[in-house]
């Protein structure tokens, strides 16, 4: 008899640690059910570095992505209880870009978003005949940009010293006129927004200009086209108008609008 009260007592001290132990976490995902908890429905959360949003509480909650239609995945309220959420503004992005989508990554890829999960980002490349896999945390480390949303592209041009009385009146206003003429003609010039050339500076053996074309989202998949259509175009106007160009000046570099 004294052995089984013994072991009865130990039961009973075994449980009475368990119950101390698992009745906060109880607590705390009873308070996320009624929405009085560390995470609330509506808000938002980041869930393995992507933000989501809580749809809706439940035993298994629904998290959302307002950027991603497809992106949901369902959470117990034991795993939720790890995270707190906060309240968002309606401008705050949500994700860097959508399938569909032109991206130009810190690596130099370039291509089209083919597909989004949780686990990983495919981007269909320039050429569309080959593909390449990011896990989705390296997809955003990448500081993706997304050229679907609008995009600038630069390129450096320069022209001989002998044109030095006009560098800063007629020829920026040629080179831009000639440029953006050429541009509309092209299959994307319909995304032209705007263009502008600027005198830049005196280089040691060019007179430098930029120049600057602004384009909407339409062009995105004729972006590595349009850089090289900017100093095609360049040259053209120079052929036009009789202008020489000095060796070893043709610098292009691109930025998102």
């Amino acid at each position: 008899d004294q052995v089984l009260i013994g072991v009865a007592f130990l039961i009973l001290i075994v449980m009475v640690l368990a119950l101390k132990s698992s009745i906060p976490r109880y607590i705390n995902e009873l308070k996320i059910l009624l929405n009085a908890g560390s995470v609330r429905e509506g808000e938002r959360i980041t869930y393995n570095g992507i933000p989501m949003k809580m749809e809706t509480l439940n035993f298994f909650s629904k998290l959302t992505n307002p950027n991603i239609p497809n992106l949901t995945l369902r959470l117990p309220l034991s795993e939720l209880s790890k995270y707190i959420s906060r309240k968002y503004t309606q401008d705050e992005p949500w994700f860097p870009c959508q399938q569909g989508d032109y991206v130009m990554l810190s690596d130099g890829t370039y291509g089209k978003v083919k597909c989004i999960t949780f686990e990983s980002v495919l981007i269909s490349l320039s050429s569309g005949m080959s593909s390449k896999t990011y896990s989705t945390i390296d997809f955003l480390a990448t500081n993706p940009r997304n050229l679907s949303q609008g995009f600038v592209v630069t390129s450096d041009f320069g022209i001989d010293y002998k044109y030095q009385q006009q560098c800063t009146t007629e020829i920026p206003e040629l080179l831009c006129t000639g440029i953006r003429q050429g541009l509309q003609k092209e299959s994307y010039g319909d995304s032209l927004e705007d263009i502008l050339v600027e005198f830049a500076h005196a280089n040691t053996s060019s007179l430098d200009y930029k120049i600057i074309a602004l384009f909407n989202g339409n062009g995105a998949d004729d972006y590595y086209s349009i850089t090289r259509a900017l100093q095609r175009h360049a040259v053209e106007v120079c052929n036009q108008q009789g202008w020489e160009i000095p060796f070893s000046q043709l610098v292009v570099h691109t930025n998102q609008g």
